[in-house]
């Protein structure tokens, strides 16, 4: 009879093996589970196998003659593995030492003790699958996949430095990470070569105005705070330090210079940033259509004040003209300072009052001028839009000429209703050229009714004119004269058919001359 040379594990130590890892593949890389349930009875079927660490018989993987039988057998030589794993390791024995082997049994009857009485997926193991998600492994995406990973991010950051909360995001295309102090923190930073300069006025402007200081990160390196060394030191990347932001608000009021009405604007709402000579706010309104700037000294002496507006008409950009939002509000905005009205303000923080008082808002008065037309163009273009049932896209880049605008501004006023001149409207007389395409003594009529006030009809084509890029066709329009007297220029014997006669219009007293569109 054959001697058994082979020292196999008891069934007591394979199964003590499984459950030390709760039947998990050993391999941290691995990590099947390998027990399940039959479908056929009440029974289970397992993939896992007691793997030896080093060989139970002589010529197998990593074999140790030194080693006792009963130290073969022993649990401590045992790692529980998938059959794939199992496999993999008594074929490559190189690459997987018992120094390695055994530190994957430690890893993971570490992480199933860490993982005893939580869900089965945890949040880390969560935030591990769905990093692994996004980088292509598995196809489907977890829900708080995000959430997860910029959790994941912030705690392995804080880790180096539990002094500082560390905020991650992903902002156009670009990793953003913030870091706030939670307490009161010493930290050494050295700038080296050109940036030095050019930091120590941002740092002098920080403190003295409260603005941001933003800097290369390439030349700078600090000592005092694991976070910074690793994240900062040398880096490629920008640096921002930002002071302290308050919320404040900032009401607007208005009187209109030439109605003497009272317009009351939508608060503007930003935050306020403090340094030791003067504070600073920044807001906006409207979604970003408006944006205000104030900076106001804090030094008595010089009490000096600064007011930038605004009018970003880029969020506008493609969307339907008679959609776009706030447009009522925006145009009257802009309207009010382009007449040369005083704007009232008034900063608030938290409640209370900080500041007050007149600004000066028209700045440079041939940009306002521009946006004050643009916004009449397309102010126009919007009801041109609604009433014909066309779609325009805003376009703050498109151009337009003075003859386009003139054009814009009185297609408007037709489709609000009939529009009207008097005699006082015109600055000069009115003539007309008369063709003579019909009966040449019906138009020599027309020389013995000079002093009878008459009606002139004239009928103008429909025009085509181009809004922001697309062509669109306005109606006809027909215009009436009345009551005019009819003054021919020309004498009756050079009336011939096909030749042009020039005839000056008189208004009458009631004179009016009333355009409108031709809809039918």
């Amino acid at each position: 009879m054959l001697k058994k040379t082979r020292d196999d594990f008891k069934a007591s130590v394979k199964q003590k093996l499984a459950k030390r890892v709760n039947y998990l593949c050993s391999n941290p890389d691995c990590r099947s589970l390998t027990l399940g349930p039959k479908h056929s009875d009440d029974g289970s079927h397992s993939i896992g196998v007691a793997s030896h660490i080093l060989a139970a018989a002589p010529l197998g993987p990593r074999y140790d003659g030194k080693m006792s039988s009963d130290e073969r057998k022993n649990i401590k030589n045992g790692i529980w593995l998938c059959n794939n794993c199992s496999t993999k390791i008594d074929k490559d024995e190189l690459s997987y030492s018992p120094e390695t082997l055994r530190g994957w049994k430690a890893l993971t009857e570490a992480f199933v003790l860490d993982q005893q009485g939580r869900k089965y997926i945890s949040a880390e193991d969560v935030t591990n699958t769905l990093t692994t998600a996004l980088t292509g492994y598995p196809k489907k995406l977890i829900p708080n996949a995000v959430k997860y990973i910029h959790n994941a991010a912030s705690e392995t950051l804080e880790a180096l430095d539990g002094r500082f909360q560390v905020l991650s995001s992903y902002i156009n295309n670009q990793e953003v990470y913030e870091l706030r102090a939670k307490e009161t923190t010493s930290i050494k930073m050295s700038v080296i070569g050109d940036d030095a300069s050019a930091f120590y006025a941002q740092y002098k402007s920080l403190l003295e105005t409260g603005s941001e200081l933003e800097i290369s990160s390439s030349n700078l390196f600090f000592t005092g705070s694991k976070l910074f060394e690793e994240m900062l030191s040398g880096q490629n990347g920008v640096l921002r330090i930002s002071p302290k932001k308050r919320d404040a608000v900032v009401k607007l009021h208005a009187t209109n210079p030439i109605t003497s009405e009272s317009i009351f604007f939508d608060e503007i709402r930003g935050h306020v940033h403090v340094g030791s000579k003067q504070f600073s706010f920044k807001g906006e309104a409207c979604k970003g259509l408006i944006k205000l700037s104030i900076t106001h000294s804090i030094d008595r002496e010089s009490n000096a004040s600064n007011c930038s507006i605004l009018v970003d008409l880029d969020v506008w950009q493609n969307e339907d003209v008679s959609k776009i939002p706030f447009f009522t509000n925006v145009f009257e905005f802009v309207e009010t300072i382009f007449v040369g009205a005083q704007l009232n303000l008034a900063l608030e923080v938290e409640g209370h009052r900080i500041t007050a008082g007149r600004i000066n808002a028209g700045g440079d008065r041939e940009i306002m001028g521009k946006t004050y037309c643009l916004l009449k163009f397309t102010r126009a273009a919007r009801a041109i839009s609604t009433k014909f049932n066309t779609p325009l896209q805003f376009d703050h880049n498109s151009p337009f000429s003075e003859d386009d605008y003139l054009m814009i501004l009185g297609a408007e006023r037709l489709i609000n209703g009939q529009f009207v001149l008097t005699e006082a409207d015109f600055e000069s007389d009115i003539t007309i050229d008369f063709v003579v395409n019909e009966n040449v003594d019906d138009i020599k009529k027309l020389f013995d009714f000079r002093d009878i006030g008459q009606t002139v009809k004239i009928e103008e084509p429909a025009q085509s004119m181009c809004i922001f890029n697309r062509e669109v066709t306005l109606p006809s329009k027909e215009i009436l004269l009345h009551p005019v007297i009819l003054k021919p220029l020309s004498e009756s014997h050079d009336v011939k058919i096909d030749s042009t006669i020039k005839v000056q219009l008189i208004p009458q007293e009631g004179f009016k001359m009333t355009t409108l569109y031709n809809y039918s």
